[in-house]
């Protein structure tokens, strides 16, 4: 599963603003691996989360890198559901 991700500017759009726009904010982070801020586009994650799941490695397609990584936590709006903000877990392929 290929997910396409933007790295975002920690001091720009505040997380609401991306939101309305359709963004979902989201942080990627691991074992040894420096924290990454991200914004996934809406429509596009639910369909891959709706078919991986929280149990399966997504390779995350940030620019020209390719990162494999498990969606950790989806944080969702208490009212409507729909996710507010996204934890990705980079997986290290070499380590057990």
């Amino acid at each position: 599963m290929d997910l396409t991700v933007t790295e975002r500017d920690i001091a720009g759009k505040s997380p609401k603003a991306l939101l309305k726009e359709g963004w979902i904010p989201a942080e990627l982070y691991g074992h040894g691996v420096p924290n990454v801020h991200l914004s996934v586009a809406a429509k596009e994650f639910t369909k891959v989360y709706a078919a991986a799941g929280e149990n399966t490695v997504v390779t995350l397609a940030i620019g020209k890198e390719q990162r494999p990584a498990i969606i950790h936590h989806v944080e969702r709006h208490y009212l409507s559901g729909q996710p507010a903000h996204i934890d990705f877990y980079q997986v290290r392929m070499d380590e057990k």
